[in-house]
């Protein structure tokens, strides 16, 4: 057994003019370095002690010295080797948050489970394979991280952890998702798995943010039509050829990523969303738009690289929102209609490494501005007649 020596370091971070507060963000330059002895703080000192930051200690077991903090709540282990949870934590009667991120750790253990206090839970970046049916124990959780992990299967007692709002289990092994419902889930990253089809349950009224990116899945599920508070939908890197009907009910969203997929065309309903800020289409088969996509009237940023337009859209002209950015490069654009300058306010448009034959007088003093100068260039010379 390791024997820790009668030294050891804390970092603790504390507001000397706020006591019993507890500290979510510590700055570096507000810690405390301190080398102590067993008795090295009073205990009146030690009660006032809400966050203990041991993170990138190299520490390959937890002091039992820690239990001293009676009244800790927030208890960061992040980037050490830590391999095992001993059973003393259960002492920490306040804990709620717990940061185990970048150790060693092989699976949730009871040591973990009797911690059902918890609010917060982080198991990023460890080596845990399965999320076992004890996960229901943790009842309290509202943030539990257990991205970067080999995980396979989780558990449908999560469902039990109905307190949750944010779930990561992105950059795992996972290629299902069990059929839960959480009811206060807002949050959802199961990006980076292979995942080929997505649960209905977990998908509620109240999501803000899902990421599902980097799978394997081929539809975009029916039931996401009922996501209304939804604002950010990234559903890129995965072969999507289809749409369900009733997208244009996400009246919230701002952020929609569907680029590198198998999508050949871009519904009308979508063009309804009026909130859409950014929308991502790049790579994929496009090589057209629906005429009302005028309509996206708060549209800041459209991507629409890498697909099979041979032309710029002319229902583009009629897009009139306040400093568009519009990529289009990477296509088979040949010809730059006039209109794309007395029609279009454009922040920047990417025309890049299309076989663009000529551009047209009208746009000779545009196209040598500064502003303009990078966007027109191509693998061939553009002739100015």
């Amino acid at each position: 057994m390791y024997k820790w020596s009668i030294y050891f370091f804390l970092i603790i971070t504390i507001f000397s003019s706020c006591k019993k507060q507890i500290l979510k963000d510590p700055v570096l330059h507000e810690t405390v370095i301190t080398e102590t002895r067993n008795n090295a703080y009073k205990n009146d000192d030690i009660n006032n002690i809400t966050t203990l930051d041991l993170s990138n200690r190299n520490l390959t077991e937890i002091p039992e010295e820690i239990t001293r903090f009676k009244n800790l709540e927030k208890l960061i282990l992040s980037h050490n080797q830590l391999k095992n949870i001993p059973p003393f934590l259960i002492y920490l009667k306040n804990l709620t948050s717990l940061n185990l991120e970048d150790n060693q750790i092989p699976e949730i253990t009871a040591e973990i489970l009797q911690l059902t206090q918890l609010t917060s839970l982080n198991l990023n970046q460890n080596q845990i394979i399965n999320i076992p049916d004890t996960i229901n124990y943790l009842k309290n959780l509202n943030e539990f991280f257990i991205a970067g992990n080999s995980i396979q299967i989780i558990s449908e007692e999560l469902a039990d952890c109905s307190q949750l709002k944010y779930l990561d289990v992105s950059f795992n092994q996972l290629t299902d998702f069990p059929n839960i419902y959480l009811e206060n889930l807002i949050s959802l990253d199961i990006s980076h798995n292979q995942i080929k089809k997505i649960s209905e349950g977990i998908l509620t009224k109240q999501i803000i943010v899902f990421k599902a990116n980097h799978n394997q899945l081929k539809k975009i599920p029916d039931i996401i039509k009922n996501c209304v508070a939804l604002i950010d939908l990234d559903l890129s890197h995965n072969a999507i050829w289809y749409y369900p009907e009733g997208m244009d009910k996400m009246l919230s969203l701002k952020f929609l990523d569907l680029s590198n997929n198998n999508l050949t065309y871009l519904p009308g309903p979508i063009t309804n969303i009026k909130t859409l800020e950014k929308l991502f289409l790049s790579h994929n088969r496009i090589n057209n738009v629906p005429y009302n996509i005028v309509s996206l009237s708060s549209l800041r940023e459209l991507y629409l690289d890498h697909n099979q337009f041979y032309h710029i859209p002319k229902n583009f002209f009629e897009l009139h929102n306040h400093s568009l950015k519009l990529v289009l490069n990477h296509n088979q654009i040949q010809y730059i209609p006039k209109e794309v300058k007395t029609q279009m306010n454009l922040a920047k448009l990417d025309l890049t490494n299309n076989p663009l034959a000529s551009v047209p007088n009208d746009l000779k003093d545009w196209h040598n501005s500064q502003a303009y100068q990078a966007i027109f260039k191509t693998d061939s010379q553009v002739l100015i007649y």
